[in-house]
């Protein structure tokens, strides 16, 4: 199935100050209702921030409500999940696209390398890795084990 991934966007549940340094929140500050933003993806451009109306001039307007809705569908599941094994989802990226048929899809997976866990306050995903700052193999494994 041929796909075009035409947009991206990440749900952001806190804000860390490495990303967000602007908003000029601490890291690790609950937001009450998650905070939806638009990105194209594109390496070159460094996937910028897109607003509402740069994604309506692009001809994706009409479909912000069914990403926003399933955007918040899948945060609340994900949140739900991670909770249960004693995680906190902070934040994870989603990408859509079309295929051939110009059907809207769920065009990436979603895995730790998508989004940031922490665990009592401590990160437990690829920031382990980037930021040298534990194994991210245990932290995988834990997150593996405890999900099966």
């Amino acid at each position: 199935m041929k796909r075009k991934a035409t947009r991206n966007f990440d749900l952001r549940i806190r804000l860390d100050n490495n990303k967000w340094k602007v908003v000029k929140l601490e890291e690790g500050k609950i937001i009450n209702w998650p905070l939806v933003e638009y990105f194209l993806k594109d390496d070159e451009k460094d996937d910028p921030l897109l607003t509402e109306d740069r994604i309506n001039l692009m001809g994706y307007g009409d479909e912000l409500p069914t990403l926003e809705h399933h955007a918040r569908e899948i945060n609340a599941i994900l949140k739900e999940t991670f909770s249960n094994i004693g995680l906190t989802l902070v934040d994870f990226k989603l990408e859509f696209g079309y295929d051939a048929d110009h059907n809207l899809l769920l065009a990436d997976e979603l895995s730790p390398d998508g989004m940031r866990l922490w665990k009592d306050g401590q990160s437990f995903d690829k920031d382990l890795f980037r930021k040298d700052k534990g194994n991210i193999v245990d932290a995988y494994k834990y997150i593996l084990d405890k999900l099966t």
